[in-house]
């Protein structure tokens, strides 16, 4: 299972470089110790079991504020290494989840929860969503007393997926899959009552995403799933300015920004949210995760029609994820057009060796009215 949650991929989440000469500015990041906030948090009193919790996953709190220390760095468009600062983890975790946690620091959250029972507490990390829910990054849980992380949702590039589902029973279901074919592969964990490492009860292959039903194909029910919303969610402590306050540029036409809906044949209702940063967000119907990708700049190349480009080392790909792209000795090229209250993503395609015509779009395309 290892290889689904560390595989090498292109990331879809990109990093923020502008568009303009001037850069953004941004606080530094506060540098947090769980040490010396429970230092300071506790005095002859009694620790608090949170507290507790705390210094038993402290580990984990040194990587998040790890990632969060190239925060500035990644902000100011320089060149990260996902790879080698995920190794630099004592939990190491996906490249595109590194990446992920940086787009969104602000919104990053925890609990505690004793998940199966026995005495010993689990800590799930999660990202606050516009819709009040919480998103699953990670879960962690103590194998022989060492914090070690189990399952992860990221959002890659167009080969890459993942998501855990966790179960009341004490099982947690890792998923990994590849959005344009949809194969999917799936691990089924049980946590030990002596806190030793979690067993593999099941693996398959055979399904597809979307499409299945995942709890039901792994012998669970949807009224198994742990209610994330029930849980006693706290900020990490890791301070950024917010994105309002950063933002010294923008990447998209004034009359882009803000809320748009559509509806694909193959993924269903699509909502998306256009920010002035570059950031758009993909809420998909058929789709077990919110995306987010963040847009470098974009260049018009006919009336009203714009190719955008995503920094490096996302690569290229469409506003939103909706589409089934192949075949050998094709490239592609992607951009909207904006008219009439009307946002339609659109595809280029041409040849390796041919040019693009911007005057002859792809029929495939998804047209996105405002909400």
């Amino acid at each position: 299972m290892k290889k689904l949650l560390m595989t090498l991929v292109v990331l879809v989440t990109s990093s923020v470089l502008f568009a303009c000469g001037e850069k953004a500015e941004f606080k530094r990041i506060k540098k947090y110790s769980i040490t010396t906030e429970l230092a300071t948090s506790t005095t002859s009193q009694e620790v608090t079991e949170k507290d507790k919790f705390k210094k038993q996953y402290a580990t984990v709190f040194e990587d998040y504020q790890k990632i969060a220390d190239e925060a500035e760095n990644y902000q100011q468009g320089d060149d990260i290494d996902f790879y080698h600062l995920s190794n630099q983890l004592h939990s190491p975790i996906h490249m595109a989840s590194i990446e992920n946690t940086l787009i969104s620091l602000g919104d990053l959250v925890y609990a505690f929860y004793d998940l199966d029972q026995n005495g010993q507490f689990e800590m799930l990390v999660g990202s606050n969503q516009r819709d009040g829910s919480v998103y699953p990054k990670g879960f962690y849980y103590l194998k022989n007393g060492t914090p070690t992380l189990l399952a992860e949702s990221y959002i890659g590039s167009a080969s890459a997926r993942g998501s855990h589902t966790i179960f009341t029973d004490g099982t947690i279901l890792s998923v990994s899959w590849s959005p344009g074919m949809g194969d999917a592969e799936g691990t089924l964990y049980q946590l030990q009552e002596d806190s030793s490492e979690a067993v593999v009860i099941e693996e398959r292959d055979d399904f597809k995403i979307p499409g299945s039903a995942l709890a039901p194909l792994f012998g669970k029910t949807d009224e198994m799933i742990l209610n994330l919303e029930s849980l006693d969610w706290q900020r990490f402590e890791l301070e950024q300015r917010s994105q309002d306050e950063a933002v010294s540029y923008q990447v998209f036409p004034e009359e882009m920004l803000g809320s748009w809906q559509g509806i694909s044949s193959d993924f269903g209702k699509v909502n998306v949210e256009v920010f002035q940063d570059g950031r758009v967000i993909s809420d998909i119907e058929r789709s077990s995760l919110r995306e987010t990708i963040l847009v470098e700049s974009i260049e018009e190349v006919g009336f009203n029609t714009y190719r955008h480009k995503l920094s490096s080392p996302n690569g290229n790909r469409p506003l939103v994820s909706v589409f089934q792209l192949g075949g050998a000795g094709i490239k592609y090229d992607f951009g909207f057009k904006l008219e009439d209250e009307t946002l339609t993503i659109l595809i280029w395609s041409v040849a390796l060796n041919d040019d693009f015509d911007y005057t002859n779009p792809l029929e495939m395309n998804l047209i996105l009215k405002r909400e």
